[in-house]
């Protein structure tokens, strides 16, 4: 089995929250000072006592400043940080006098209240500090443990002549030897073998002098592990004087015993990294101590090459016999080496393992910038339990060494950088020596040479763009330079084609043309302007596979080599260039003056606005020029805008100074728009600004360019308005024709129903009432169908089988479509449920459906499908406002007469009908797509004149716990039990009349609010409330914010929500709370009664 655990957790024992809490202290502002400076005694204490599992705490100098561990610090009633550095009397009062008796040197230990303190003496024997644990008893009042046994030790007796005959039963558990084996020589198997023939021999003098037994050594616990433990015995005589038996205990040492010996190897190994100038010395000595301190069988120190999943073992050290050891340098696979755990290695996890199968394996990870670097691997036989103690100090070792690698590898590079900048340096004033071409390159390659220990060196010149001359060169006694015309063919084409993108080539003994009798040369080629313009080359006569560094010392020789020889060649030409200097000096300044009077002319007259502005290096932006257009558009002279400051002239608020300072500081244009108030005219312009790469003094130059755009804008808000007022006067128009058809039905029917009353006619009554009442549905439903166009209708959102929703669908489409429309359902399996309102979401189906049957006068087939479909980047890319992700997609399909693209485009628009006047209102699609976009989804039509229509609905995946599917309420009218209350907040008097009315005819007490503070009055009076009523849209308090103030006061309340309106759907998120239903108005009397029947929970017919 194998478990991984954090670098430095907090698993009993390891360095945890205390280990960073104490390393990150400020001891500098204490008496105790900066921690670097602690001196050995209090480092070790400190050390081992956070590694420790038990509650211990110590207390330094006159004050008593307190450090603790982990355990100590989950006994504080406060955060560790509020008692950390702390005085005695501050951190812990409970132990205050304790501590001030053992520093006061009253006693070297002391125990009070169920603690126990210890003096910690410095390197004189002074005292220094006092460690406080929990006293023994504390400890064996817990449930027995390893830990505790170990703690405690163990009894045992032998006969006279030494035989161990006599092991007591906490023997056995302290050790886990089987009782068979207790006896005799079988404690030689617990002692470990670095102890044992010391033991052996103590125990032997003993039994043949006589005197007690006392031997310090460690014994394998119970759990494999090994711990520091002190054997004392002495020998009973009987009545007569004769040796009767030995009588003896192992206990366990004091934890300083540990802690000094793990002291002494970190303090070790530390002078031996100190002084180490060679990474082999540090690991091997790493490896080593580690071994013998843990009582490991083998430690492996390897560097890790993750790119070929291997790791190549720098050093071994091994215990055991028989145990086969790796040779420096050879690799061996990384999965063994980490114990089948490597990708926790990678995070920095150290892995602690035992197989089962002999041996035991802790593999510790060195991790670099975010890349495992190397790692330490210890194994243990037989197996055992690794202690955490163990554990950290693997883990501190590693750290240690990794460190001490660094340093040696630091020092090693900096020798190899001081080299390399003293060589640069010499040859520099070498070369500023050179006089000409030939001396340079001369100079250059004999240096270069000598520096890389080459055989021969030089510098190649393109020439011709197929050649290389190498005019000078140099070679070591009995070795050719390399001088003459090399043509790029000889190099190959993939070599020259390298060379020219910069790339450096390494040509052995297959290019004799270069190398000549040299086993390897490497070219570094030097590129100017884009162009290959020489390779410098150097060649060696053995093998050698060239460094980074190497290859990277010639670039820098060769970049300093060009320099040289453009400036032999700069000041060639300069002597050149004075003979007709004044000649160009006249040309030149004739050709500015143009120049300049060309820039002047278009600068003055250009339309577009034109700022020049200069950002200081003291981050001042200043105008330098502008043009006719700019002082225009400004409402300013030129002598009010050149020479001062931007923020001067353009006011505080305006962010044109921001701009130029950051479009200074980045080097990249700025864009954006601005407008100003210009003698109580608005106006507004497209600005860029862009830096200019031209001389700007003590500063950088930009340039500004604005285009008034006015005009433009406010021809484009008078469009917007035009738009607008035309949607206004559609939907007016829309609404105000079907309101009046639906109003004439219900006026008209009931001035008829008053007319027959006043006649004393009844018969009729009940005719009457139902036309005005279906009238009055067809008005709920425009009303709902207008809602989801302009998506504020609520929903019921939850888990839907899309389907089951179709299954159940069709026979009433069947009906609907009629015999001469074939209706065809194919469905997905494992189609995923989707989150909307099934019922809205069947209206649409329906609708649709409706669609499909009239654009098929003739007959037709009328498919229904469900998929299951993602949406990518591409996609959405492709269709604004679309979220990627995956969808449920419902899609019908007729084969009907198609639609035209003008068509396709306005089919969602309100109102929007290609059918007769007056059969239909335009709304159907427009509700279905507010339904659709109100679901967070996509909808999209597909169609073509005479080839039919395919809508798909994109319905977004449900990934919640499904719902179950609430029951229809049971038939008829339920009434009320006896004594169950409700109170009805509502604004609107009518409705609150006409809902206290049916909760009386049901038997209901009824209570009532008109609006939220009053309904609190009375949720907070006491009276029985089994349900609470209430519409979304009160004044001042909304429902919504009531019902939480309500459920706040009575938690199991439920809430009934009746809405004609709401802002958001289902309140903003698709769900309501648990307990809590919705209604929109206008509902059946019916309805809600049965509403209010399911919800106070009556379920019995």
């Amino acid at each position: 089995m194998s478990r991984s655990q954090p670098r430095s957790g907090g698993a009993p024992g390891a360095p945890g929250d205390m280990t960073a809490l104490v390393r990150a202290f400020p001891w500098d502002g204490t008496p105790l000072g900066d921690r670097r400076d602690w001196p050995a005694h209090r480092t070790g204490v400190v050390d081992a006592l956070l590694l420790s599992p038990a509650p211990m705490a110590s207390f330094w100098g006159g004050d008593g400043i307190a450090i603790f561990n982990d355990a100590f610090a989950a006994l504080l009633p406060c955060p560790p940080a509020d008692r950390l550095g702390r005085p005695a009397g501050e951190s812990w009062p409970e132990v205050a006098d304790l501590v001030g008796a053992v520093q006061a040197g009253r006693a070297a230990a002391a125990r009070s209240a169920g603690f126990s303190a210890a003096a910690v003496s410095d390197a004189s024997g002074a005292a220094a500090g006092v460690v406080v644990t929990l006293a023994s008893e504390d400890v064996g009042a817990r449930p027995e443990s390893g830990f505790d046994t170990a703690l405690r030790g163990a009894s045992w007796s032998a006969a006279p002549d030494g035989t161990f005959d006599g092991p007591s039963p906490r023997w056995f558990g302290l050790t886990g030897l089987p009782e068979a084996e207790g006896g005799g020589d079988g404690w030689h198997r617990v002692v470990h073998p670095e102890d044992l023939e010391r033991t052996v021999e103590t125990w032997a003098g003993a039994i043949a002098s006589g005197h007690p037994y006392d031997v310090e050594h460690r014994i394998r616990t119970g759990d494999g592990s090994y711990r520091w433990m002190r054997s004392r015995a002495e020998r009973m005589r009987d009545g007569s004087g004769a040796p009767s038996r030995w009588h003896g205990r192992t206990e366990p040492l004091d934890w300083r015993r540990a802690v000094e010996n793990r002291q002494a190897l970190l303090l070790g190994l530390a002078d031996t990294f100190r002084s180490a100038s060679d990474r082999r010395d540090v690991i091997a000595h790493a490896v080593a101590a580690l071994g013998r301190d843990i009582g490991a069988a083998r430690v492996i120190y390897a560097e890790i090459d993750l790119a070929h999943h291997d790791a190549t073992v720098e050093a071994e050290w091994s215990r055991v016999d028989g145990l086969a050891a790796t040779p420096p340098g050879r690799g061996v696979a990384l999965d063994r080496l980490a114990l089948g755990r490597r990708a926790d290695l990678e995070g920095g996890m150290t892995v602690v393992a035992s197989d089962g199968a002999g041996s035991a394996g802790l593999a510790v990870p060195l991790v670099r910038d975010g890349r495992l670097r190397a790692l330490f691997h210890v194994a243990a036989a037989p197996p055992r339990r690794w202690l955490p103690e163990e554990v950290a100090l693997v883990e501190d070792v590693a750290t240690r060494s990794w460190d001490a690698l660094e340093r040696i590898a630091a020092a090693a590079i900096l020798r190899r950088n001081q080299a390399r900048q003293s060589f640069l340096l010499v040859l520099g004033d070498r070369l500023r020596e050179a006089v000409d071409a030939a001396e340079i390159t001369e100079t250059t390659a004999e240096a270069l040479g000598r520096q890389l220990h080459a055989a021969r060196a030089g510098y190649g010149e393109v020439s011709g763009d197929d050649a290389l001359a190498f005019d000078t060169g140099w070679a070591q006694p009995g070795t050719a330079p390399l001088v003459g015309t090399l043509p790029f063919a000889a190099l190959g084409a993939s070599s020259v084609e390298d060379l020219r993108r910069g790339l450096t080539a390494v040509f052995e003994t297959d290019v004799e043309a270069l190398t000549r009798g040299l086993a390897t040369v490497v070219a570094v080629p030097l590129i100017r302007d884009g162009r290959l313009r020489g390779v410098l080359t150097a060649g060696r006569a053995e093998a050698h596979p060239w460094s980074a560094e190497e290859i990277a010392l010639v670039g820098e020789v060769a970049s300093r080599m060009w320099e040289a020889l453009e400036r032999a060649r700069a000041e060639a030409a300069l002597l050149d260039l004075n003979a007709t200097l004044e000649t160009r000096v006249v040309q030149r300044t004739a050709e500015l003056a143009s120049s300049e009077a060309r820039f002047r002319i278009l600068f003055e007259n250009a339309p577009a606005s034109i700022l020049l502005i200069r950002v200081g290096r003291d981050g001042r932006a200043v105008f330098e020029a502008a043009n006719a257009a700019a002082e225009a558009f400004l409402g300013r002279d030129g002598g009010e805008i050149v020479g001062r400051d931007v923020a001067a002239v353009t006011g505080p608020d305006d962010p044109l100074n921001e701009r130029a300072l950051a479009c200074a500081a980045s080097g990249e244009p700025v864009q954006y728009e601005v407008t100003i108030e210009v003698g109580g005219e608005t106006r507004t312009a497209e600005s860029v600004l862009a830096p200019l790469a031209i001389d700007g003094g003590e500063g950088q130059m930009l340039i500004g360019i604005s285009r008034d755009i006015t005009a433009q804008r406010s021809v484009e808000e008078q469009l917007r308005q035009a738009q607008k007022m035309e949607a206004i006067g559609q939907l007016t128009g829309g609404i105000a024709h079907d309101f009046n058809n639906l109003l004439t039905g219900i006026i008209g029917s009931l001035a008829l129903m008053q007319k027959r009353l006043a006649q004393g006619r009844t018969d009729t009554l009940e005719r009457y009432a139902g036309l005005a009442l279906a009238s009055a549905n067809r008005a709920a439903a425009l009303t709902h169908r207008l809602l989801a166009f302009s998506r504020r209708q609520p929903l019921e959102a939850k888990a839907v089988d899309a389907n089951a929703l179709v299954r159940a669908m069709e026979e009433l489409l069947r009906r609907t479509l009629g015999e001469s429309v074939v209706l065809q359902s194919v469905e997905t399996p494992d189609l995923w449920p989707t989150l909307c309102d099934p019922h809205q979401l069947e209206n649409a189906l329906l609708n649709l459906a409706i669609n499909a049957r009239d654009a098929m006068p003739d007959g037709g087939r009328l498919t229904i499908e469900t998929a299951n479909a993602t949406l990518d980047d591409a996609y959405v890319a492709r269709e604004p406002g679309v979220a990627p992700g995956p969808y449920v997609v419902v899609s019908v399909s007729d084969t009907g007469t198609g639609m035209p693209p003008e068509v396709v485009a306005r089919a969602f628009d309100p109102f929007f009908t290609t059918k007769p006047i007056g059969q239909g209102t335009g709304l159907g699609l427009s509700m279905i797509y507010g339904f659709v976009k109100q679901s967070d989804g996509h909808i999209k039509i597909y169609s073509e004149p005479g080839q039919g229509t395919s809508i798909k609905l994109f319905l977004p995946r449900f990934r919640g716990v499904d719902e179950p599917a609430a029951t229809d309420p049971v038939e008829g009218v339920p009434r009320a039990e006896a004594g169950e209350t409700v109170l009805l907040v509502e604004d609107d008097a009518t409705v609150r009349d006409l809902v206290l009315d049916v909760l009386g005819d049901l038997g209901y007490a009824a209570l009532q609010a008109p609006d939220g503070p009053s309904g609190l009055e009375v949720v907070r009076s006491g009276a029985r409330i089994d349900l609470l009523v209430t519409d979304v849209g009160l004044p001042g308090m909304n429902g919504r914010q009531f019902a939480a103030e309500a459920r706040a006061t009575r938690p199991d309340l439920k809430v009934l929500f009746i809405t004609g309106y709401a802002e958001n759907a289902a309140f903003g998120s698709g769900h309501l709370d648990p307990d809590m239903q919705m209604m929109t108005k206008p509902f059946a009397v019916d309805a809600l009664a049965k509403r209010i029947r399911a919800m106070i929970g009556r379920t019995e017919g």
